[in-house]
């Protein structure tokens, strides 16, 4: 089959369209080819401009600062030995009284805060006092420092 092309090429000959690549271009790379080269050196001279800690990829963005590596701070020692008490930065009543309102029972899963104490003892029978008023004994029983002991299971 003939197709009009010659045989044989000689190098004063243009190269015949094949393959996608025009006659006459002094490479044989195609477009696409030199896109692709282009947009690697680009993304390289971006990498340089910004530093080699810049972040790569989604959320690059962000407006909150970056956490620091390395390993985690362990979490410190509990204030209190008793549930639902920690310490507050008050001088004059130095302990919180908390209470979590579990989902389970129809809470929405957050702290309420009970009040400030003078003592570490005084809060948690603030906690005691708030669970037993706003959950069903075997809960209130379960979490309370000071459990009445007629109603543990």
């Amino acid at each position: 089959m003939d197709h009009g092309a010659p045989s044989q090429y000689y190098p004063d000959q243009p190269l015949p369209v094949a393959y996608g690549i025009p006659s006459g271009l002094p490479s044989a790379k195609s477009e696409e080819d030199r896109l692709r080269e282009e947009i690697a050196q680009l993304k390289s001279e971006n990498a340089e401009l910004r530093g080699k800690d810049a972040p790569k990829g989604k959320g690059t963005h962000s407006r909150r600062p970056k956490k620091a590596e390395g390993p985690k701070k362990p979490r410190s020692a509990p204030t209190s030995e008793y549930h639902g008490v920690c310490a507050a930065p008050s001088k004059k009543n130095p302990w919180q009284a908390r209470a979590t309102n579990p989902v389970s029972l129809g809470g929405d899963g957050k702290y309420k805060s009970i009040g400030l104490f003078p003592t570490e003892k005084e809060a948690a029978m603030a906690v005691d006092d708030y669970l037993y008023k706003t959950f069903p004994e075997k809960y209130a029983a379960h979490r309370a420092n000071f459990p009445k002991k007629n109603l543990l299971f």
